[in-house]
This record gives structure tokens, C-alpha cells and sequence, in this order.
């Protein structure tokens, strides 16, 4: 599963709260099991079960017992904390609707919750950043370029705002889900 926190893999959890227990389970509980739950992507059913079907390193016997216990004492409060955290992106959402720059960062081809933390990063003082190549610099994009005579070296800037830059690489990962033009940009760079 792509994420601890999805609903898909809680259930699963809950269901089978150990390898053991899920390695036991056929490949038609499995698809049933997946089926009940409405999973869209029911071509990886036989792929979950194969995976479960590989050797791998198993717990001891004496330790089953307290792993399920965990896992299954874990996946309630990791469900509470997945709604929480759902709540709170709702009411940044709301309270991002009431900012004055709600309009501008709304335009970018990315979701309520990364325009609300480009604009907290940025700030609303237009002479933070006069020129892009401060946002470059200060968001840790810009290289670091040192010369002597004709010998040129680039290395990654590692002194910036992480979190600035973490928000700039989610508007550029959701771009490239959003924009075609983002899309063949990037297409363009991986080759």
C-alpha cells in the first residue's frame, strides 16, 4: 500500500495484524477481502499475494502474539490521527479562502493546503524577496557555483529554508500531475 495512514491499509491491518496471518490468507479471501472493501485497484490483489507468499524473516513464535497486539492497538490511533490531521487541513483551507493573497496562490496548479504554505513561507512583504533569484537562493534551488580560473564546480545548496523548499518541491510535483506543460518539461529533464 502506498501509505500507512490510507483506509485501505487499516482495514488490512486489522484484519490480518500479522505476516503470518496475512501469508495464511488465499488468493480468493484476499480478493473477496478486497472486494468487500471496495479497492480500485483489484489488479494488484494477486501481486499483494504473491509478495505475502515470498520467504522472509518471521518473529518468533513467542512474539506473534505481542506484535498483533500492537499493530492492532496502533491502527485505532493512527486512524484518529489521519482524521485529525484531515480536520486541521480543512480549517487551513477555510481560513485560507479569508487571506489576501488566497486569489494568486489559488492559481497555481497545486491544492488549497501547498498554496496556503508557499504563502506562509513567502510571507506578504513583496520586498522579502525582490527578484526570483532570492526565492531561488533562499528555497535551496539555486546552486552554489565556485570558480577559479577555468574550472567551474556546482554543488547542491544545503544552507537554505527546508521548508520552503519542501513547499516548492510539492508545487512542482503536484505541477507535473496537473499541467501538461509540466508534464513534458519534466519528461524533457528525465531523459
Amino acid at each position: 500500500f502506498s501509505r500507512l495512514d490510507r483506509k485501505i491499509t487499516l482495514v488490512f491491518l486489522e484484519r490480518y495484524p500479522t505476516p503470518e496471518k496475512a501469508a495464511a490468507a488465499s488468493l480468493e479471501d484476499l480478493r473477496k477481502f478486497f472486494q468487500e472493501q471496495g479497492y480500485s485497484q483489484q489488479w494488484k490483489v494477486t501481486f499483494i499475494y504473491e509478495s505475502l507468499q515470498q520467504p522472509s524473516l518471521r518473529a518468533p513464535k513467542e512474539l506473534e502474539e505481542v506484535h498483533q497486539t500492537i499493530v492492532l492497538s496502533l491502527v485505532p490511533v493512527i486512524r484518529s490521527l489521519r482524521d485529525e490531521i484531515e480536520k486541521l487541513a480543512n480549517e487551513i483551507g477555510k481560513e485560507f479562502k479569508h487571506n489576501p493573497a488566497h486569489e494568486i496562490f489559488s492559481s497555481l496548479p497545486t491544492g488549497e493546503l501547498t498554496a496556503a504554505r508557499l504563502n506562509g513561507e513567502l510571507g506578504s512583504d513583496g520586498t522579502r524577496y525582490p527578484t526570483r533569484e532570492y526565492v531561488q537562493t533562499a528555497a535551496g534551488t539555486a546552486p552554489v557555483t565556485r570558480r577559479s580560473g577555468k574550472t567551474i564546480l556546482i554543488f547542491f545548496r544545503w544552507q537554505c529554508n527546508k521548508h520552503l523548499r519542501a513547499a516548492f518541491q510539492d508545487l512542482a510535483r503536484e505541477s507535473v500531475k496537473q499541467c501538461t506543460w509540466a508534464r513534458q518539461y519534466f519528461a524533457e529533464q528525465m531523459r
